[in-house]
């Protein structure tokens, strides 16, 4: 296809062809940025950024280099405009426009940093520029005054499509765009009173348009690059979460009450259910492991999705810490609702997952359910680049589910904190955390960060009564001076197996569980089995397999496996018995979710072993401090005065005060 030479471009399609003009793309981008930023009511704001993004497109230098890079102008031309990829800047131009329009007095300077920084940002490798760095320089300002050599502003403004520079001129001269920004912050501060937050919570603000703007520029040039795209977006169609509701039901109510701990989860399921309506936005799901909080979460869920007391709730999305987890957990959302219903977005998608529509809709979580990792969530809102940013504002109008949210690492509980107040209070965003021993996200330093104080936001009513009806385990502290050596815990390993029939040994490191797996091997006398993060997604869902079945209650075989700590957190495994090495508190409440998970023995038993030959790296100082206060504080004073912690060292007493020290 051949283009007028007047023809203003944003994009080419080369297998056909096709142009997008740069109008369509304006006011396209301009409709979907609009949109998004509606969701935390700057509607305007989004418009004007849509408009003015690309405007610098407009200039004569960039409309010849990308008729030269795409062969318009000639193939001769391809190779040398090739050269200059990424070197046309277009972005600025729209940052100075309303740099212009603040030092005109047309608006305030707050709107004209804030609608610049976007601007100027949204093409950068770095992210959003610093308004001053480390050096105490200001990358913002120092993009903005770049001279028109540069930026081409004045001519794109002189070539800019009429009625799109009389819609940027009217938005920049009215008081909504100015009464929006106002009104998001003003709802910031009776939120956030201490300044630290609040400042925060302003740069939360900047990247939610960020965001905004990101992700329209992006649909809307991919769909024009790849139609099919298009296909699999939602096109802001809200999910038939009735529809959702009803296929979950009926998966429950084929689920057997027999025994005793059936009718526990089956209450607690139920409590998730009844608790959906309720008007706030941040709630704790704490039941020891074995309850069931996937399912009654996800129950939670849909049925506050589907509420009328709730707001609107485009997508749930579920964050956990391990792929191995949310292997697990997807697989059984995907039984239920189907696989075009929910998305999956980690590091060791399997081939069979990783199909276009996948890729394409992990790229800004467009899908009704969302399994995920902390990794891509903490990297959505504070990861530097373009790429993992576009995905923030899909987070409003969301309910988030945190399983296993002990896992947090403790260096990013401060900005976990700071994000999950930001999108509670200005995002419409219900959060549940869920975990068998919550972290005291209240009672960090509120300068820095912390969450409001849990008071009535338990789903379950009574969490002690649950946590003695669920009580099938015993931790027993077997640390002794000079620790255990590997050929030691080999033979305790042995004797514990031929009591018990399945073993569970949990290693803190890799190496240690090789050498443990390597000498249990050398002379077994039952089944050994090695699960490690080193193992591709599908070696190691086989291996679980491989233990499920052997440990059927219908025809149990002897086993023992050594694992490193990726079994501890939601997968449903139940051993007679399980060795753990010295860990955090938090890690051996997990590790004993392993052991007389489903109650078919009167009692489990946890041993914790100083495993002495274990050498942990400089990157697990977390662990190394976890074992301390273990050891040293928490056994310690549980020894001296076990009515402290009501003579369990799985209690909630025992768990809180690990966390004080852990914390402090």
């Amino acid at each position: 296809m051949r283009t007028r030479v007047d023809t203003f471009i944003a994009h080419f399609r080369k297998r056909d062809g096709e142009i997008q003009s740069l109008e369509d793309h304006l006011k396209e981008t301009a409709y979907l940025c609009s949109c998004f930023a509606l969701e935390i009511g700057l509607p305007l704001c989004g418009r004007l950024l849509g408009l003015l993004h690309d405007i610098g497109k407009y200039s004569s230098t960039f409309q010849k280099y990308i008729r030269d890079v795409t062969g318009l102008n000639g193939e001769a031309a391809v190779a040398e405009a090739k050269l200059l990829r990424g070197k046309v800047d277009h972005a600025t131009a729209g940052g100075q426009i309303v740099w212009r329009a603040y030092k005109a007095n047309q608006i305030p300077c707050f709107v004209a940093q804030i609608l610049s920084v976007v601007l100027i940002s949204h093409h950068s490798r770095s992210g959003m520029k610093d308004f001053i760095d480390l050096k105490g320089r200001s990358p913002f300002l120092e993009r903005l005054y770049r001279d028109e050599c540069s930026t081409h502003c004045d001519e794109a403004l002189r070539q800019c499509n009429s009625s799109i520079l009389g819609e940027i001129n009217h938005l920049l001269g009215s008081k909504g765009l100015v009464d929006e920004l106002r009104d998001a912050i003003e709802r910031i501060k009776p939120v956030f009173e201490e300044s630290i937050p609040r400042y925060n919570a302003f740069s939360m603000l900047c990247r939610y348009l960020f965001s905004c703007l990101l992700d329209a520029d992006r649909i809307n040039t991919s769909d024009f690059e790849n139609p099919r795209a298009a296909d699999f977006r939602s096109n802001n169609i809200r999910p038939d979460w009735r529809s959702y509701v009803e296929q979950l039901e009926n998966r429950l109510s084929k689920f057997s009450s027999s025994s005793d701990i059936d009718q526990l989860r089956s209450r607690i399921s139920s409590e998730c259910r009844d608790a959906s309506g309720q008007k706030k936005n941040l709630f704790t799901l704490q039941v020891p492991t074995g309850g069931g909080k996937t399912l009654a979460s996800l129950r939670f869920a849909l049925h506050r999705a589907l509420s009328p007391e709730t707001h609107r709730v485009d997508r749930i999305i579920y964050v956990l810490p391990y792929t191995s987890i949310l292997d697990q957990n997807a697989s059984v959302a995907r039984r239920i609702f189907g696989d075009e219903e929910v998305l999956e977005h980690h590091s060791n998608l399997s081939e069979e997952r990783d199909t276009l529509r996948n890729r394409v809709l992990s790229e800004n979580w467009d899908a009704p359910i969302v399994f995920t990792t902390s990794v891509q969530f903490l990297n959505t809102l504070f990861a530097g680049g373009t790429k993992t940013a576009r995905r923030m504002h899909q987070l409003s109008n969301a309910i988030l589910v945190f399983d296993e949210i002990q896992a947090l690492p403790v260096k990013t509980i401060h900005l976990f904190n700071n994000a999950i107040n930001f999108l509670c209070s200005q995002g419409n965003t219900t959060v549940v955390l869920c975990t068998a021993t919550m972290p005291l996200l209240h009672a960090v330093n509120s300068k820095l960060g912390a969450l409001p104080p849990p008071d009535g936001a338990s789903i379950i009513s009574e969490r002690a009564f649950v946590l003695k009806k669920l009580k099938r385990t015993t931790v027993v502290d077997d640390c002794r001076p000079g620790g255990w050596s590997n050929r030691e815990i080999v033979e305790l390993a042995q004797e514990l197996q031929s009591k018990y029939r399945s073993l569970l040994i949990i290693c803190n490191t890799k190496k240690s569980a090789n050498q443990l797996y390597d000498l249990l091997k050398s002379d077994a006398s039952s089944s050994i089995v090695h699960l490690s993060t080193n193992m591709c997604p599908a070696h190691r869902l086989h291996k679980i397999a491989l233990i499920e079945d052997k440990l059927d209650p219908k025809n149990a075989e002897p086993i023992i496996c050594v694992s490193t700590q990726l079994i501890e957190a939601g997968v449903d495994l139940d051993f007679g018995c399980v060795v753990r090495s010295l860990a955090g508190l938090d890690s051996i409440v997990q590790a004993a979710g392993r052991c007389n998970r489903h109650g078919y023995r009167e009692m489990g038993y946890v041993h914790v072993l100083n495993f002495k030959e274990e050498k942990l790296y400089a990157s697990l100082k977390d662990i190394e401090l976890a074992q301390d206060i273990t050891r040293n504080r928490i056994f310690q004073e549980y020894r001296n005065e076990p009515d402290l912690f009501d003579n369990d060292l799985l209690s909630e007493k025992a768990m809180d005060r690990f966390y004080e020290y852990y914390f402090y």
